[in-house]
């Protein structure tokens, strides 16, 4: 199942539903994977300031996301991406990678 990230409300993925959802959107997005459930996330960011947060909850046992972020910017741009992923289930997993660049070496900031 491919879906795409809106703010509207949150995603909730079950067991045996592979999920990859794509966000390409500023905003608060947040994603609910239940017992079992698996998902892979990316989050684009190609132009502009902006902020963007992804709050992903693994609620149950045995629940697993991956996020590949990518952002590509400037020197006048401000990209605030935040990724918060919680574990309230035992024997849950996550992997968060980021990757970015800019036109301009200048020693941009990542936290």
């Amino acid at each position: 199942m491919l879906t795409t990230l809106t703010s509207d409300q949150p995603i909730t993925i079950s067991a045996g539903q592979p999920c990859l959802l794509v966000n390409d959107q500023p905003g608060l997005h947040s994603v609910i994977l239940e017992k079992d459930a698996r998902a892979k996330i990316i989050d684009l960011m190609f132009a502009g300031s902006e902020q963007r947060t992804l709050d992903i909850t693994l609620s149950g046992p045995g629940a697993e996301v991956s996020v590949f972020a990518i952002f590509f910017g400037r020197a006048d741009q401000r990209l605030e991406i935040t990724h918060r992923i919680h574990h309230l289930a035992a024997h849950t997993s996550s992997l968060i990678l980021v990757r970015g660049a800019d036109e301009h070496d200048d020693g941009g900031m990542c936290r």
